[in-house]
């Protein structure tokens, strides 16, 4: 995983352990955010691109909490990510 990691241009991904990897080791990344704490998850940058993707702040937010209406079983903190919003990520990701 790390190799591919490493030979990886850009990494979209929720906040998880692979996500918390290509931040380690610096490949450039898009993290999804939705009850967690970019705040308490992210390593700082050291050479690379990171960007975070959050629509709505969980009300659990600092505690990986979520106490979002489900919208069918899903939080509507992650379901407020729009594909547009990524792709305006990526786009700048990319440059």
């Amino acid at each position: 995983m790390i190799d591919i990691l490493k030979s990886s241009e850009l990494l979209i991904s929720g906040d998880s352990g692979v996500r918390q990897i290509a931040d380690f080791i610096g490949t450039n990344n898009i993290a999804i955010f939705g009850p967690t704490s970019e705040v308490k998850n992210l390593c700082n940058p050291v050479n690379h691109k990171r960007f975070v993707l959050r629509a709505l702040k969980c009300n659990g937010y600092f505690y990986n909490k979520c106490f979002c209406e489900k919208i069918n079983n899903n939080p509507k903190c992650i379901l407020s990510v729009t594909p547009e919003m990524i792709y305006e990520k990526i786009r700048v990701a990319l440059l």
